[in-house]
C-alpha cells in the first residue's frame, strides 16, 4: 500500500491576543511547534506535486483543502484548525506589512476527517478539534461567534468576487 497516515493527536484551538509578531526581550527565539493538527504520513515512493489533503467536517462537508510535502519516507503537516482562505488578489488590494497571509475563520470545536491523497493511494484518520479552554464561552455563544464569522466571511467573498468583475 503506498501511504500510511498515522493517527491525529486531538489539537486545541487558541486565539492570539495580538497578531503582530513579536520579539519579546530578544534573549531566545526558536520556532513554535506547528499550531493545529499535525498530519505525519508515510509514502513508499514521491508522490509528483505533493499530496492533497481534505478536511470534512462529521457530516462530511468539505472544511478545507490543502497540499502537502510528497517525499519519500515520512512527511509532516499541520492543518491550521481553520476554513478555505478567501484568495487575495494583490494586484487590486495590497497586503498589510504585518500581514500574516490569507486565513478562513477557525472551525467549531469537533470531530474532522482528515483525507490524505497521494497518487492513487488514499487514507483517513479523525480529529478532535477542543475549543480554546481560555475563552470562557458557552457552547451556545461559540456557535453564535461562529456563525457571526461565517457572515463575514461570506461577505469577504462576495467582496472579492465584486471586486475581480470591476478589474
Amino acid at each position: 500500500r503506498g501511504l500510511y497516515l498515522s493517527p491525529i493527536n486531538p489539537a486545541t484551538q487558541f486565539q492570539y491576543k495580538y497578531d503582530v509578531p513579536r520579539l519579546g526581550h530578544g534573549a531566545f527565539r526558536a520556532p513554535n511547534r506547528a499550531f493545529g493538527a499535525v498530519l505525519t504520513y508515510f509514502l513508499s515512493e514521491a508522490s509528483e506535486g505533493g499530496v492533497e489533503v481534505c478536511v470534512a467536517d462529521a457530516v462530511g462537508a468539505t472544511v478545507r483543502t490543502f497540499r502537502g510535502p510528497g517525499l519519500r519516507g515520512f512527511n509532516r503537516v499541520a492543518w491550521d484548525l481553520r476554513m478555505q482562505p478567501l484568495p487575495m488578489d494583490t494586484s487590486v488590494y495590497e497586503p498589510p506589512s504585518l500581514d500574516v497571509g490569507p486565513r478562513g475563520p477557525f472551525v467549531l470545536p469537533g470531530r474532522y476527517e482528515v483525507t490524505v491523497q497521494a497518487a492513487s493511494a488514499s487514507q483517513s484518520e479523525w480529529v478532535d478539534v477542543r475549543p480554546d479552554p481560555l475563552l470562557d464561552l458557552s457552547a451556545e455563544e461559540q456557535r453564535r461567534r461562529y456563525d457571526f464569522t461565517l457572515a463575514l466571511y461570506e461577505l469577504q467573498r462576495r467582496e472579492y468576487e465584486i471586486g475581480r468583475a470591476h478589474v
